[in-house]
């Protein structure tokens, strides 16, 4: 778990490097939508165990950064955002928590 600001809790899993198999069993149609095929993991790292939510987003990103439906939600439900969002709230996430990551692991966030 990583304390946040506000006391707000956010839990993790973490993802191990690695390769899996990805796709339908048997699917070996690359035009396919569930074309199966080899995914490479080459370095561990750190996802949510959960969606992010409503004060999780507000702890790392502030209350100006909500819409007014955003912040009409309970703090518990979760945030929707664009992939631009995302790499934002990770960004900024890895950033306010450097110091705890292992050595190496914040490098990849900051380019």
């Amino acid at each position: 778990s990583l304390m946040l600001r506000g006391g707000v809790v956010m839990d993790f899993v973490g993802c191990p490097a690695g390769s899996f198999m990805m796709g339908k069993l048997g699917d070996s149609d690359p035009k396919s939508a569930t074309f199966e095929h080899k995914v490479t993991i080459t370095r561990p790292f750190w996802m949510g165990k959960f969606p992010v939510t409503v004060e999780q987003w507000m702890s790392v990103m502030g209350r100006l950064n909500l819409s007014e439906a955003q912040k009409a939600m309970g703090p518990k439900m979760p945030m929707c955002m664009d992939r631009s969002e995302v790499m934002t709230f990770a960004l900024k996430l890895t950033r306010m928590n450097q110091n705890k990551l292992p050595k190496g692991y914040h490098k990849y966030a900051m380019r």
